[in-house]
């Protein structure tokens, strides 16, 4: 199997190639926030890495929020567009990653606006809420994601992978609202 995961949720960029039990992975050095102009030729390095194409993707998948608005629809438009060759389609959100290695728990991300994005998980449910600074009290042993984990999001993607929970367009989560639509 050949997949390709693509994380733009954060400032720095992640992208990872599994190929034939093989990982290929890069993670910006910088929070350089220039996804745009990196997510193409970071991706064609990964798989000339892996010695394959991105007509042998058997799979593609994106984290689609929350974080950087920007950041999402660049990574979603990118993993949409390659998978129109054929390829199957992941969807993993980035708290998701987050709680992958447990049953029951809370994560959150700062959405730096004083408010945090949060997901609740239970046995194999997930629920998504937004709360002030204010309250972040009621979370004490609620886990904050900081950076992107390898592990976790290769783990969170083979597990959709196995339960053959695919998608047939990728697509943006917002867990707040923006601006125009508040």
């Amino acid at each position: 199997m050949n997949a390709l995961i693509i994380d733009a949720t954060d400032t720095k960029l992640a992208v990872v190639v599994l190929s034939s039990d093989r990982i290929f992975s890069h993670v910006d050095d910088e929070s350089s926030r220039r996804h745009t102009s990196t997510i193409m030729p970071t991706i064609s390095q990964l798989l000339k890495e892996a010695q394959i194409t991105v007509d042998d993707l058997d799979v593609i998948a994106s984290v689609v929020g929350p974080g950087s608005f920007t950041g999402i629809r660049i990574g979603v438009a990118t993993a949409n567009a390659l998978a129109s060759v054929g390829s199957k389609r992941v969807e993993m959100t980035s708290l998701e990653i987050e709680l992958i290695d447990t049953t029951s728990g809370v994560a959150l991300l700062n959405s730096k606006l004083n408010h945090f994005y949060g997901a609740r998980k239970q046995d194999s449910s997930i629920e998504y809420f937004e709360i002030n600074r204010s309250d972040l009290d009621r979370f004490e042993n609620a886990r904050y994601k900081t950076a992107f984990n390898l592990e976790k999001t290769i783990t969170t993607f083979y597990q959709k992978y196995n339960n053959k929970i695919f998608v047939p367009q990728i697509i943006p989560f917002y867990v707040g609202k923006s601006s125009a639509d508040k």
